[in-house]
């Protein structure tokens, strides 16, 4: 079952912000191709839960474009890429920095591979019924 997108939300879904060098795909900037699969298909879990999924990225135009295909090869279609999500829009107001309710970086000073790995899976085999717990 396919989740329902609205501009209504009665319960924002979990807004999962995810950096595209260093995480979706290991080749470093400006090269790409080594998508991570178990992050994707992390990531696919998640949103066919309902999670909303921001690609936040530093590159533009051939760049941009490369990594969202890629991601899109691979089965992974970002609701949002460097832009907000609209229930956020619409309750903050547009702004420059991307909100979302959790962050994957691979500069997150506690990750390494390692634990980004286990973080996305405990959270995409417990959301949604620990939704209230990822965004504390």
């Amino acid at each position: 079952m396919a989740s329902q997108r609205s501009d209504e939300f009665q319960d924002p879904p979990l807004v999962i912000v995810v950096d595209y060098d260093g995480v979706l795909d290991r080749a470093g900037y400006p090269d790409s191709g080594k998508i991570d699969t178990f992050v994707v298909n992390c990531l696919l879990r998640l949103q066919r839960r309902g999670a909303y999924i921001v690609l936040n990225t530093c590159r533009k135009g051939e760049y941009l474009k490369l990594a969202t295909r890629l991601c899109r090869d691979a089965g992974l279609r970002f609701d949002s890429v460097n832009e907000n999500p609209p229930h956020l829009i619409w309750q903050y107001g547009d702004c420059r920095k991307i909100g979302g309710d959790v962050y994957v970086d691979d500069k997150d000073i506690c990750f390494g591979r390692f634990r980004m790995h286990w973080r996305l899976l405990i959270l995409s085999l417990l959301y949604p019924r620990f939704g209230r717990w990822a965004r504390r």
